[in-house]
């Protein structure tokens, strides 16, 4: 075999499933390729990923990670034990998707066990695609393995896992709970509190002010990278006091273990008591008021949604809602507020005056199809959530395989994400679409139904004529206090076989079914 003797830099990849898999074999065994390809990594040029266990891929940061690594010009290519250790279909990538990622960096990948696979050429993808089919039947293997074994343990009346709740602690000699004084000392207070009144909020704030840490504290999220910081917020009180292990029975895929495997912190009438009461808190809820805009105006500033308060003798305001999710309670927007009445009436004003005027809304029609831009982020968006969604339900049915899931589950799962995968794929066409506007007669004749009504007053009539439009959205600056309000006018189905070209628009295009528009305004100062 011919050789370069150029000594080339590479980044060498250490991907361990479990602490007691030595990390030093994974360098040791990066070392060997390095010898027999004439490669060199220096310190700085491993990436290690650790706790990546048998059954988990690497999330999209990873891969993105490594990809952006592997683009370093001094870089000149990969070494990595096997490609199945980065081949492997992901929560975010299916096969196709991390073979173009390797391909786009135009470097070989050199492995122990497969050789100089290069990507750019045939023989290279062949390689790959074999060696990630080998890694996908191993993968399953695994999970089947695991299955059974699990199963096999909750039938005999053990516990399945290692991950205790908070407040306990796992003991893999008994292969049981045992109780964590420091901590389910917390969680009998958390108890006594919500019986007293305290509702999960407060219970939050008070555990926070203590100086209390969730059992999330120090974790790093993998998508963000940010270190979770250990304060609690409602929904884990919420879910800490619905957990039925506190009471001495565990549930665990349609099994409750209980017994000296789960001993209870908190007595069974306590935990009865507190769910009588979440219950009374759920169904008897706060008096709601409608208001015209609700989820459906959002911050210029941050374009997080905004919501509306009160401020007291019957006046109200649309303000930002983004803010911390957990107690205190700290504002992350400078926004100010605007008054609701002042902004609705402006908005809806705008609103009616297209619903009534088809020569006002095919104006701002025409003019928003002529100032849109090529989607391309988000087209790019909408087919990365589409692979998302399908890797989804590939994996719901390996579960149902694997007696994870019944039947009826099963079906429910798979009925929402085809539904969810429709709505895409049909946004996807959207886009593609040329967009075809009517003549001012058609519209005319679409918009009937408004022109010989009577103006609404009601809010919530008014709020079912915005319903009725498509993808409708108001955004607000309060630094201007100027807003924009955009939607379209959905055209029925009869009306919309009748579509006849417009001056200016392709006769041969394909028709939107709709009518967009986009309207600015100002509040006066």
């Amino acid at each position: 075999m011919l050789r370069n003797d150029r000594v080339k830099r590479v980044l060498g990849l250490v991907r361990v499933s479990t602490k007691k898999q030595d990390v030093a074999m994974q360098e040791s065994v990066l070392a060997e390729i390095c010898e027999e390809h004439v490669l060199l990594i220096e310190n700085g040029d491993i990436l290690r990923l650790h706790g990546v266990s048998g059954t988990a891929t690497l999330t999209n940061t990873q891969m993105l990670e490594l990809i952006e690594a592997m683009k370093r010009p001094e870089i000149e290519g990969l070494a990595v034990y096997s490609l199945d250790r980065i081949l492997r279909p992901g929560k975010d990538f299916g096969l196709m998707q991390i073979l173009d990622l390797f391909k786009s960096t135009l470097k070989p990948i050199f492995s122990l066990t497969d050789g100089l696979v290069d990507l750019s050429t045939d023989e290279g993808m062949d390689t790959a695609q074999m060696a990630a089919a080998a890694a996908g039947c191993e993968w399953r293997r695994i999970r089947r393995r695991t299955t059974r074994g699990r199963l096999r343990h909750l039938k005999a009346g053990g516990l399945d896992h290692g991950t205790p709740p908070y407040g306990y602690r796992y003991e893999r000699d008994r292969n049981a709970f045992a109780i964590l004084e420091e901590q389910a000392c917390w969680v009998r207070r958390m108890f006594e509190w919500r019986r007293a009144g305290a509702g999960p909020y407060e219970i939050a704030r008070r555990l926070n002010e203590a100086g209390v840490k969730s059992q999330r504290a120090g974790k790093v999220n993998l998508r963000t990278g940010e270190i979770n910081d250990g304060r609690w917020g409602r929904n884990s009180v919420t879910q800490t006091l619905a957990n039925p292990t506190y009471k001495g029975e565990h549930h665990r895929c349609g099994f409750v273990i209980t017994g000296k495997a789960v001993p209870a912190i908190v007595s069974a009438e306590l935990w009865d008591e507190v769910q009588v009461i979440a219950h009374e808190d759920r169904r008897i809820g706060r008096p709601t008021r409608n208001f015209l805009l609700t989820k459906l105006i959002r911050c210029a500033r941050c374009k997080h949604r905004a919501n509306c308060h009160s401020q007291g003798r019957g006046r109200f305001c649309y303000r930002c809602a983004n803010r911390t999710t957990k107690p205190p309670i700290r504002r992350l927007c400078p926004a100010s507020q605007v008054g609701a009445r002042e902004l609705e009436n402006a908005v809806w004003s705008d609103v009616w005056g297209h619903l009534t005027n088809p020569k006002r809304l095919l104006e701002s029609a025409r003019a928003l199809v002529a100032s849109q831009a090529e989607p391309g982020d988000e087209r790019t968006k909408l087919e990365r959530k589409l692979r998302e969604l399908t890797t989804r339900k590939t994996r719901v049915g390996d579960r149902y395989e694997m007696g994870e899931l019944g039947p009826a589950e099963y079906r429910g799962k798979i009925t929402e994400l085809e539904a969810k995968i429709r709505e895409i794929e049909q946004a996807l066409r959207g886009l593609r679409a040329v967009i075809t506007l009517p003549g001012e007669a058609q519209v005319e004749s679409i918009l009937a139904e408004f022109i010989d009504a009577p103006e609404p007053t009601g809010t919530d009539v008014r709020r079912g004529v915005l319903d009725r439009i498509r993808d409708f959205s108001v955004i607000y600056d309060d630094r201007t206090r100027e807003y924009e309000i955009s939607g379209a006018i959905p055209v029925p189905e009869a009306a919309s076989g009748r579509l006849k070209c417009t001056s200016g628009v392709n006769a041969n295009s394909t028709s939107t079914a709709t009518i967009p528009f986009k309207v600015k305004g100002r509040l006066a100062a």
